[in-house]
């Protein structure tokens, strides 16, 4: 027995009493609970050689189940571990108006970054600019090099602004010198 099957065994009886549990929720918490034990079946194992016999107990299949789940979440990890860059760098995840995101513009973001930060830096200014009514924001991703990276810490500390929310300021001051230069 594992030891969430361990304090659900304990606690489970008195946590349902005195709150309301949905129909899928208590499916989870049965199986988590059933999982690898008598109750969902057996199959024996046995040894052609020596005769020797072992008993598995069935699990659970659900995806919730830590006992069931912790191989494919190691997989998962090892695949991620492949994916990983040979280098040091940074992941940020932000937004962006849909105007900014196009090839051109993604093929030189770290320049803009770079550029945008070094005039948030020197001007001391920092706007935070808010989501207009009909401005349509895109998820980003991008990989930033360390040395842009470190601003971003330094200005982070400086203004109390999350590094996203410094990147998405960055890319909108590159954006309107972008298009004043064209």
């Amino acid at each position: 027995m594992t030891k969430i099957q361990e304090i659900l065994e304990i606690g489970l009886e008195e946590y349902l009493e005195k709150n309301k549990t949905i129909g899928y929720k208590q499916k989870v918490i049965k199986a988590i609970k059933n999982c690898k034990s008598d109750k969902l079946g057996a199959h024996k194992y046995v040894c052609d050689e020596c005769g020797y016999e072992e008993i598995a107990y069935n699990s659970c299949r659900n995806r919730h189940c830590p006992n069931c789940q912790t191989g494919k979440k190691l997989k998962w990890i090892e695949a991620r571990k492949e994916e990983v860059l040979n280098i040091k760098y940074y992941h940020v995840v932000f937004t962006i108006p849909s105007e900014i995101s196009s090839n051109e513009l993604d093929a030189s973001i770290n320049k803009i970054i770079d550029a945008c930060i070094d005039d948030l830096e020197i001007g001391e200014k920092v706007v935070i600019y808010r989501k207009e009514k009909n401005e349509i924001n895109v998820a980003r991703s991008i990989i930033i090099r360390e040395s842009i990276y470190k601003k971003l810490e330094d200005m982070r500390e400086k203004y109390g602004i999350s590094i996203s929310k410094l990147v998405n300021i960055a890319i909108r001051t590159g954006l309107e010198k972008y298009k004043k230069s064209n």
